[in-house]
């Protein structure tokens, strides 16, 4: 997906170097006057340019091709941010947003994170929230007991002790708690 996003951009860019060549064109009349050596790198280059200006020009694939482009860089960018948002009904901006920061510093130091998404978890008690809805809030848990009543999330990074525990019954949120957090 990035190697896909990264050609685009390059054909994107290569394209306004040719746009480049049509303002200039544009203004002076005709691009051949310039005294460009073709024998060098750079002069290689910009005939290469010209003539695929001269194909679009004869295509009148400018506008189209610009569109797709930027169509294109626009889905991935909207698809990249829809994938790590937390699709739970009921949270607020700041909760959803506290989530996502959550899950990014997830494996680190994350007390904060977790403490911001207390009112996140005073909602999941009272709106009833399944361990679904949990993981898609905090993501996968560290660890949980067999019967899945039990989420725990470690919040410092090597040690086991400082926790953020989420207790479910019938698997629903019943209560949530820090422990061994100094």
């Amino acid at each position: 997906m990035i190697l896909l996003a990264f050609t685009l951009i390059m054909v994107f860019t290569l394209f306004l170097r040719v746009y480049k060549i049509v303002l200039l064109e544009k203004f002076t009349d005709n691009i051949d006057s310039f005294n460009v050596k073709s024998s060098t790198a750079v002069g290689y280059f910009v005939t290469k340019e010209h003539s695929l200006f001269k194909f679009f020009k004869k295509a009148r694939l400018k506008f189209i091709f610009s569109s797709i482009c930027i169509m294109s860089m626009l889905l991935f960018t909207i698809s990249a941010n829809v994938s790590i948002w937390p699709n739970v009904k009921g949270l607020s901006m700041d909760d959803k947003q506290n989530s996502i920061a959550f899950r990014n510093f997830k494996g680190s130091s994350c007390i904060n994170e977790f403490t911001a998404l207390k009112p996140a978890l005073e909602t999941a008690k009272i709106n009833s929230y399944n361990s679904e809805d949990i993981i898609g809030i905090f993501g996968e848990p560290n660890l949980s007991n067999a019967e899945g009543t039990i989420f725990e999330y470690n919040l410092l990074p090597g040690t086991l002790g400082c926790k953020g525990v989420i207790i479910f019954r019938n698997d629903k949120v019943v209560s949530y708690s820090i422990e061994g957090c100094n």
